[in-house]
Formats: structure tokens, C-alpha cells, sequence
């Protein structure tokens, strides 16, 4: 099923059920997510994926299944939540070992606090562009999470260049319509084709960004 995204910058993650090998694991007696074996860690981090379409649940660059990948605990890791799959999302590496200015997402995050909450579309529904890559939020709350906490705004990094590269591509292809083509259906073929996992299950890398931009430009059609 395709999931609707209105306004989003971030993504929204819908949650599915917990992996078998997971479940059985903090089940049992004494689990601990630190010693947890490395068979029932690689099917967390691939349902983990596969739920958030390959990318970061923070900063929507590309992730892929390898050691690279970290685990988030959203909620600061303690022994009641650090096996309660609600609490996990896969991220990337968020530049761990470089300095704190050019750290991201989670690596930047540390035992911090997040209001805003990936789980919660109200949250994403805040969330707004500018057209050099700059994503913002309506609620002051959640700008502190975007520039400070998470550093998603940092000029240190490629993220606002990315997410910018991603916004431009879109208006490059409205600027090259072929005779005929219409810029509102055009916009709504490409709002389908995004809003979709590929069929390799994957989003495209900073998608929140590029269906901003297509659903920004379709409100002049609305009635």
C-alpha cells in the first residue's frame, strides 16, 4: 500500500510487527540488547530497513544492510525499552568519529531528548522546505531537534546539498515538459512514483524533500 505523505520532510515510519528471531530473544531469560547474537541483530536491522524503505529514519540518506547501519534507540536506552521494537529505528552512521559539528542524526543525538517523534505523522506534518535544502518545522521544538540536536541544517555536511539536489531535479523536469504533457499530471505521476518503495523496496534517498516539492507545486491546481 502506498503511504500518503502530504507535506513531509521526514518520513513517516508505520511500524511492522516485530521479527520472529527478535521477539523470541527478548523473551527469553536475562536478554540484553548488548549481548544479543548476531543472527537475531542482522534479521532486526533488515525488518528495521525494509519498514523505513532504506533509508536513515532521520536525515533520509540511502542505508543499506551492513555493520555501517546502527540501531536507535529513540527513547535513551534503559533496561525497560532497549528491547521494545516501537523504540528502534535504523540510521546511519551519522559521521561517527569526525568532529561534533559535522556528527548527525543519532551520533549527534547521544542520550539527548527528541520531541519530535518519527512515529507521530502529526510531527512530520510540521515540517516545511526552503528551496536550498533547509528543512524547518512549524513548532520551535522541533527546530531545536532539526539544527541542534539531530544537526540536519549543519553547513558542515551534505545534507542540505543533497536534499537541495533532490528538490532540483524535480524542477528540472517540470522545466523540460514535452508538447502536450501537462505539468499538474506530470506531477501527479511523479508524486505516485515516489510516494511508493521501488522494487527493490527501497525510497528514494531524501524523499520527504522531493514530495515537498511536488505537493508545494500542485496546490495551485486545487480547487
Amino acid at each position: 500500500m502506498c503511504r500518503r505523505y502530504s507535506e513531509n520532510i521526514m518520513i513517516h515510519i508505520s511500524k511492522n510487527s516485530e521479527p520472529d528471531a527478535f521477539r523470541r530473544y527478548h523473551n527469553s531469560n536475562f536478554a540484553r540488547f548488548d549481548d544479543m547474537p548476531g543472527d537475531v541483530k542482522s534479521e532486526l536491522r533488515k525488518s528495521l530497513l525494509n519498514e523505513q524503505g532504506y533509508i536513515c529514519a532521520y536525515c533520509m540518506s540511502r542505508i543499506k544492510e551492513d555493520d555501517a547501519v546502527k540501531i536507535e534507540h529513540y527513547e535513551a536506552r534503559n533496561a525497560s525499552n532497549e528491547l521494545v521494537y516501537r523504540n528502534l529505528f535504523a540510521v546511519c552512521n551519522g559521521n561517527e568519529g569526525q568532529k561534533r559539528e559535522y556528527q548527525i542524526c543519532d551520533t549527534r543525538k547521544g542520550q539527548e531528548i527528541l520531541r519530535i517523534n518519527p512515529l507521530h505523522q502529526s510531527d512530520i506534518r510540521t515540517f516545511f522546505n526552503k528551496t536550498d535544502g533547509t528543512i524547518l518545522s512549524s513548532n520551535n521544538d522541533f527546530n531545536n531537534d532539526l539544527n541542534h540536536i539531530l544537526n540536519l541544517n549543519c553547513e558542515n555536511t551534505y545534507l542540505k546539498s543533497n536534499r537541495k539536489a533532490a528538490i532540483d531535479a524535480i524542477v528540472k523536469r517540470l522545466s523540460r515538459l514535452k508538447p502536450g504533457e501537462s505539468a499538474e499530471n506530470l506531477l501527479r505521476r511523479l508524486r505516485v512514483m515516489y510516494e511508493a518503495k521501488d522494487a527493490q523496496g527501497e525510497y528514494k534517498p531524501y524523499v520527504g524533500a522531493i514530495l515537498w516539492c511536488i505537493n508545494k507545486r500542485l496546490k495551485k491546481y486545487q480547487n
